[in-house]
């Protein structure tokens, strides 16, 4: 957002990026509540970060907000795109100011292929044992694996590491985070079970026991 920075004492001499990049951020989130068709997926707008000013008194001449977008269809993904970029420059056209507005799509939508899916069930079993293979439900998550599974048939999965018996561990991105390496080994074994199941169901090679 660019406006007309000025001192803080006479705010109505300015265009203050700062109040208006605080109503773009809160009402981001009325995009997904009352604009995207959540019966379609879900979605999720978080803003990370904002930069605006050096001085505790002068009302700055720009602000920048960066943040993250997350969908579960390209749909859905296109619609909060477009809104994203409406709600920031008419927000800040209402209060006389310019904004200029970029998203990359980077990753897109991860999918797993259910015939594949199924296909490899019994190779992850295998290495985690009957009854510890569970169905995740869909998740928000972003991953570059989706690169590959639009392009071939593919299929993503978690391995759980917690340190603890009774919960789950800490998620990525937390101070908290940490694994059991243990469960390592199991991981190297699903994988090696994977391919080679993989390879035998295709007429090639025999499942690793």
């Amino acid at each position: 957002m660019k406006g007309v920075g000025g001192a803080g004492h006479s705010p109505w001499l300015t265009k203050d990026p700062i109040v208006t990049a605080a109503q773009i951020i809160t009402n981001l989130q009325s995009i997904v509540s009352r604009q995207a068709n959540l019966s379609e997926g879900v979605a999720v707008i978080s803003v990370g970060q904002i930069n605006a000013g050096n001085r505790i008194n002068i009302i700055p001449e720009e602000a920048t907000f960066s943040g993250t977008i997350r969908t579960l269809n390209e749909v859905t993904r296109t619609q909060v795109h477009e809104a994203v970029t409406r709600m920031a420059q008419k927000v800040s056209e209402a209060s006389g100011l310019t904004a200029d507005v970029k998203i990359n799509r980077t990753t897109a939508v991860l999918y797993n292929n259910p015939d594949l899916t199924l296909r490899m069930l019994p190779a992850l079993e295998r290495a985690a044992g009957a009854g510890r293979v569970l169905e995740m439900p869909p998740g928000l998550a972003a991953d570059d694996f989706a690169a590959f599974a639009a392009a071939a048939p593919g299929f993503y999965w978690f391995l759980n590491a917690s340190p603890y018996a009774d919960r789950a561990g800490a998620p990525n991105h937390s101070p908290l985070f940490a694994v059991d390496e243990q469960y390592l080994k199991t991981g190297v074994k699903a994988l090696v079970n994977v391919v080679l199941h993989y390879m035998q169901t295709s007429g090639v090679g025999q499942p690793a026991r």
